[in-house]
């Protein structure tokens, strides 16, 4: 249940992370503060190239599927097993450098 809000965090990711995004910004108005994923929303697939038994297949790139899990070990085998948040939070980093 911590999302790094403290005594304030709830059991909601997505709450918390708007939590804390907004007490970055009270504490450093100066900051620039990248929001694209704050109302992020994973889909079911927790994992690259895991797929759900209950969710039609997808295509070419999209998360999750065996496509995306073989470019990404392509790269590093590291990026194989990437959570949805943790692809998406690099993404966001690597397009606003």
């Amino acid at each position: 249940m911590n999302g790094g809000s403290g005594d304030q965090a709830v059991s909601n990711r997505t709450v918390n992370l708007a939590m804390f995004v907004a007490e970055v910004e009270s504490r450093f108005p100066q900051a620039r503060v990248d929001r694209r994923l704050v109302n992020m929303v994973a889909r079911s697939r927790a994992v690259v190239g895991m797929p759900s038994s209950h969710e039609p297949p997808r295509k070419g790139f999209s998360f999750a599927t065996e496509a995306l899990s073989r470019l990404l070990h392509s790269i590093s085998p590291e990026l194989k097993d990437l959570s949805q948040f943790d692809l998406s939070s690099r993404l966001a980093y690597l397009t606003r450098r």
